[in-house]
């Protein structure tokens, strides 16, 4: 049985309880203050906080730190591996206490240069531009290399590219979007 089988996030998400998780520990390490504890379905930070507690011992993968916000949250659980991934060096845009977090790593390089993903449980994709074609390409290379766990993605309903990239998925998926982010969060279990 892999990490993914049988688990389905929609089902098991309590809306009331994410939007009542205490960011507060969270909001100091972020740069963008206020966007860390707006309310699920309008950011998917509190998402990503309680999908960290549910897993113990496990290697999640983010990919495009951006600002840090998304591995901050999903470094809640400290018994959890952080990897972040961002191809720019955006160091000077984080607070110092970003760094202070011991389960987080910081990648300034293409995730697909890397051996992790095999190992990982859960992987989080959130890239810019958006537009559906890069997330296509990370999409196919992570099936490709075998990866079994969960798969979150970012912005599936932003735009046209993005609506036709979640379309094309045939793996087992969710629409989370009222449990995460404005623009769309999809989840897909790679079984």
């Amino acid at each position: 049985m892999s990490f993914a089988s049988s688990i389905s996030l929609k089902e098991i998400i309590n809306e009331n309880y994410l939007n009542s998780l205490d960011l507060s520990a969270e909001k100091k390490a972020c740069i963008n203050i206020d966007q860390i504890e707006w309310s699920a379905g309008k950011e998917h930070y509190r998402l990503l906080a309680y999908i960290t507690e549910m897993f113990n011992n496990i290697k999640i993968l983010d990919i495009g730190t951006r600002y840090g916000e998304s591995a901050i949250c999903l470094s809640r659980n400290k018994s959890n591996k952080i990897i972040t991934y961002d191809i720019s060096n955006q160091c000077v845009n984080m607070t110092p206490e970003l760094f202070k977090i011991n389960n987080i790593e910081f990648r300034h390089k293409d995730f697909r240069d890397d051996s992790e993903v095999k190992d990982a449980s859960i992987i989080f994709l959130d890239v810019d531009p958006h537009d559906g074609y890069k997330e296509k390409e990370m999409y196919e290379f992570i099936k490709a290399n075998n990866f079994k766990g969960i798969l979150i993605v970012d912005d599936i309903i932003l735009n046209e590219g993005m609506k036709q990239f979640w379309a094309s998925i045939e793996k087992r998926k969710e629409d989370i979007t009222s449990l995460g982010h404005w623009s769309g969060t999809g989840v897909v279990y790679f079984d």
